[in-house]
């Protein structure tokens, strides 16, 4: 987990450590299913060639507060 007070910015050298990470997890796993890297961020991720190859999907800190009813695509209330 890292802390940035502006937008993350994936570079060169961060993709190259996320696509190393990524496959030592498949090696010592042994999974052949797919990896979604997902970001949690308290200001986003900064536009980029290497987010849009990368990164599957992003929560920003600001979703972890809001309502569970304001979460789109959610049945609500659950019928647990």
């Amino acid at each position: 987990m890292k802390w940035s007070g502006s937008p993350f910015v994936i570079d060169k050298r961060y993709a190259a450590t996320l696509r190393e990470r990524a496959e030592t997890f498949r090696r010592v796993t042994g999974t052949r299913k797919s990896l979604f890297l997902t970001f949690v961020t308290a200001h986003g991720l900064a536009p980029g060639d290497y987010v849009t190859e990368l990164v599957v999907n992003e929560v920003s800190a600001a979703a972890l507060f809001e309502p569970y009813e304001a979460w789109p695509g959610t049945m609500w209330p659950c019928k647990w």
